[in-house]
């Protein structure tokens, strides 16, 4: 189960940069510019969490650690 849902994120994620690729002008996608994922993903890659294969490709190294570095940025992004 777990190996699926990592096959999952990496699929999803490798989605992700393809469409960030494809935009022609540097627009925001879902609240997000290309330079911010860019360091965002950097970031990641540093704290050794994911690893990159090559461009737009990257290896989920620490699931554990994605998902919490994601809930931290859905919770910093919640209301009051």
């Amino acid at each position: 189960m777990a190996v699926a849902l990592i096959g999952l994120m990496g699929r999803r994620l490798r989605d992700a940069m393809r469409r960030i690729e494809s935009l022609s002008s540097p627009g925001v996608l879902l609240g997000i510019t290309p330079e911010t994922l860019s360091r965002s993903l950097t970031r990641l890659v540093s704290a050794r969490i994911l690893h990159r294969l090559g461009p737009g490709q990257f290896q989920v190294l620490d699931p554990e650690a994605l998902r919490q570095a994601a809930q931290s940025v859905d919770a910093s992004r919640t209301p009051l």
